[in-house]
C-alpha cells in the first residue's frame, strides 16, 4: 500500500495472548481495507497473518513473539517496510480509572496516570502500556487516541457502581466501572442502524468470550453489568473466576499464605472454565472432551448457570427483558452454549429456534416474547469511529 491523501486510521487491540490491528479509510463511512493480528503470543508456534479488503493475504508467516512487546514491534516495521498509510492509531484500553472514561488524546501525562493505576487491571494495563510506546516511538508526528472498555458503562446510577463499603474508598476510585465496552458500544451501534425499533428497548448482551460479562441497557444507556472494579469479576470465564465470597480471598491469603501477585495469578489465569476443568479454558476443546471427563462436564455446567442466573439479575435491573444478545467468541460461535443458557430463561419469555441457533442471527423462536440474536461485535469499528472526533 501506498501513501495517498486520502486518511488511515489504525486501530490497535492488545489481548491476552493476541496484538491485532485494524485500518479503515475515512470516507462517509469507515471502510476496512486491513486487519492483522499475532496469535498465539507466548508460544512457540505464534501466527502473524495480514489480510486486505477483499480477502487477498499480505503476510502469513510463523513468528517468534515471547510478549505483546515484540509482537508490536513485529507490527511496526512491517508497516514500515510496506509503506502502509497511517494518519492516528487508536488503542482499546481496557481501564482508565474514574477520570478517564471518555476517548482523548494521549500524552506523556496520561501514560504516567494510567502506570499508577496499573492495580485496576494488572494483567492488563502494564502490556497496554508498552504496546501504546511502541507504535508512539514509531510514530510520533500521529495522533494517538486512548478508547476505553469502561466508557459505556459510566451511565451506570450510582446505586448500581457503588460498593457497600465505606464511603471514603469512593474518592480512591474504588467501584464498579464495568468492561467489554467497546464490543457493548458496538451492538448498540448495529441494532440502531439494522432494528432501530429494539434498540431504545430492554436489552441484555452477552458477550461470551474468554472473558465474559453481561450488559444490562435501556435505551441505549447501560445500566448495569456484571464485571465490576477490574475485570476478573462477575460471570465464571475463560480463566477468571467471577465473582466469589470474599471470605474465599481471605481463606486464601491467610490460611494458604498466597502473596498479592500468587492470589492474583490464581484467580486470573488459573480459575474459571480452566481451573474447574483442570484440562483448558478454550470452548471448542472443552466441548470436544466433555463426553468422557466429568470435570469438564461440570466446567461448562456451571459456566452456563452463571449466565442464566445473572441473566435474571440483569432482568431485574431492567425490570424485564425485550432483547438478548450473545456476542464475543463463544457468544457467536458456540450455538451449544447459547441453547443451554437459555434453557432455564423461559420464565422470562426466551425462547429460542434450535434451527435458528445453528445458522441465523435471529434465533429466537415464534413463540418467544423475546427477540434472542447473535450479533458478530467489532471493537476494532468502534475504536476507529471514536478517532473521528480527533481528526
Amino acid at each position: 500500500m501506498a501513501h495517498t491523501e486520502d486518511q488511515y486510521l489504525l486501530t490497535v487491540n492488545a489481548g491476552s495472548s493476541s496484538l491485532k490491528i485494524n485500518i479503515f479509510k475515512v470516507t462517509t463511512d469507515l471502510g476496512l481495507v486491513l486487519n492483522g493480528s499475532i496469535q498465539h503470543i507466548g508460544s512457540d508456534d505464534c501466527l502473524f497473518l495480514v489480510t486486505a479488503e477483499k480477502g487477498q493475504v499480505l503476510k502469513n508467516t510463523s513468528a517468534h513473539c515471547n510478549s505483546l512487546a515484540e509482537a508490536a514491534r513485529l507490527f511496526t516495521q512491517w508497516i514500515l517496510s510496506d509503506k502502509v498509510p497511517v494518519n492516528a492509531i487508536g488503542y482499546r484500553i481496557v481501564q482508565g480509572g474514574a477520570a478517564h472514561r471518555r476517548p482523548e488524546r494521549i500524552d506523556a501525562a496520561f501514560l504516567e496516570y494510567l502506570g499508577s493505576i496499573q492495580s485496576l487491571a494488572s494483567t492488563h494495563i502494564p502490556d497496554e502500556l508498552e504496546v501504546i510506546r511502541i507504535f508512539m516511538e514509531t510514530f510520533p508526528e500521529i495522533r494517538h487516541i486512548a478508547c476505553f472498555d469502561t466508557f459505556f458503562h459510566s451511565s451506570m446510577p450510582a446505586y448500581a457502581k457503588y460498593y457497600p463499603l465505606p464511603r471514603a474508598l469512593r474518592a480512591e476510585g474504588v467501584q464498579k466501572y464495568g468492561f467489554h465496552g467497546l464490543s457493548y458500544e458496538y451492538v448498540m451501534y448495529h441494532l440502531q442502524q439494522e432494528h432501530a425499533d429494539e434498540a431504545n428497548g430492554k436489552i441484555i448482551i452477552a458477550h461470551l468470550g474468554n472473558g465474559a460479562s453481561l450488559a444490562a441497557v435501556h435505551q441505549g444507556r447501560s445500566v448495569d453489568t456484571t464485571m465490576g472494579m477490574t475485570p476478573i469479576g462477575g460471570l465464571m470465564m475463560g480463566t477468571r473466576c467471577g465473582d466469589i465470597d470474599p471470605g474465599v480471598l481471605l481463606y486464601l491469603l491467610q490460611q494458604k499464605q498466597l502473596s498479592p501477585s500468587e492470589l492474583d495469578h490464581l484467580l486470573s489465569h488459573e480459575s474459571g472454565l480452566k481451573g474447574v476443568s483442570g484440562m483448558s479454558a478454550d470452548m471448542e476443546t472443552l466441548l470436544k472432551l466433555e463426553p468422557e471427563h466429568l470435570p469438564v462436564a461440570e466446567a461448562l455446567e456451571l459456566f452456563c448457570y452463571s449466565i442464566r442466573k445473572m441473566t435474571g439479575a440483569m432482568a431485574a435491573a431492567l425490570n424485564g427483558i425485550d432483547t438478548l444478545v450473545f456476542t464475543g467468541g463463544i457468544g457467536e460461535h458456540a450455538a451449544v452454549i447459547r441453547s443451554r443458557v437459555c434453557d432455564g430463561l423461559q420464565y422470562l419469555g426466551i425462547k429460542i429456534d434450535a434451527q435458528h441457533n445453528r445458522s441465523s442471527m435471529l434465533i429466537s423462536s415464534a413463540a418467544s416474547t423475546v427477540k434472542v440474536r447473535v450479533i458478530k461485535t467489532d471493537e476494532a469499528f468502534m475504536i476507529a469511529h471514536h478517532m473521528l472526533r480527533f481528526s
